[in-house]
């Protein structure tokens, strides 16, 4: 039994509600679209420059370089939206553009690869957002309006999509290819300010608790098996050390299933 089941959302009061446009709902929502743009830094503006980061750090696996982020998205949007049920989406969403920033930060200044690495999986928060600003918007706005303000938020961030290649390719040729770890650092720290400064708190919480056990060996399964798939060309698919990787992870994963198993919210 779950010592702690969720409770039903209580109803919000359509006080709280944004049931028509206004100067405020339109600064909210250019806020949400800069959050939702800070994705599109951490995924698609890393993969314009992964051919100088490839020489920077003198390797040839662009899968870790730039796929570690989203694998790490993948993660960590399960975690962060069930905090975001419990603690508040508001909370949860600037903790998320903060870790971002952290992340950003992290891959400027990393000496190695594998610091790199570490700063990419730290950056792979900040996919959530795109789950926590629709969230957001479904709990502070009136329906009627709800769907217009995510098609905008949604489509603006789109946009930005569209011209930021150009952008991107342009400053990395002048400054390298850190500026775009620059620029997200950046963005996510605006964003974070600006998230908890000037949106609305979720008025709907539950009860319950974080499978953060279940979170790390799906998390360390998945991250050792594919360490095995990307390392076993360089070094050998039955060399000890890529073996041990695999084993670990397919260890991990069973350990995983297991667990998932007796854990009423996993």
């Amino acid at each position: 039994m779950n010592a702690h089941p969720p409770k039903h959302p209580s109803p919000v009061s359509p006080a709280q509600l944004h049931t028509r446009w206004s100067g405020r709902l339109g600064r909210q929502v250019a806020i949400l679209i800069l959050a939702n743009i800070i994705v599109d830094t951490v995924i698609g503006a890393a993969l314009l420059v992964l051919p100088q980061m490839l020489d920077h750090f003198g390797t040839d696996q662009a899968a870790w370089l730039n796929a570690s982020a989203m694998l790490a998205g993948a993660m960590w949007a399960p975690l962060l939206g069930k905090s975001a049920d419990m603690y508040g989406t508001r909370k949860v969403l600037a903790i998320t553009l903060t870790i971002g920033c952290t992340g950003g930060l992290v891959c400027l200044v990393a000496p190695n690869m594998w610091v790199f690495i570490a700063g990419r999986l730290l950056q792979g928060a900040a996919v959530a957002a795109v789950f926590l600003t629709v969230a957001l918007i479904r709990q502070t706005c009136a329906p009627r309006i709800a769907m217009t303000v995510t098609g905008i938020v949604t489509s603006g961030s789109a946009i930005f999509g569209v011209a930021s290649p150009f952008l991107f390719q342009y400053l990395a040729e002048q400054y390298g290819f850190q500026i775009v770890f620059v620029v997200s650092a950046v963005l996510a720290g605006i964003a974070a300010i600006m998230v908890r400064a000037l949106l609305p708190e979720s008025p709907i919480k539950i009860v319950g608790r974080l499978d953060v056990v279940g979170a790390g060996l799906l998390g360390g399964g998945l991250a050792a098996v594919l360490s095995y798939i990307s390392l076993g060309p360089e070094f050998g698919w039955s060399a000890v050390g890529p073996l041990a990787l695999l084993a670990g992870g397919v260890a991990l994963l069973f350990l995983w299933a297991v667990a998932v198993r007796r854990v009423p919210n996993p």
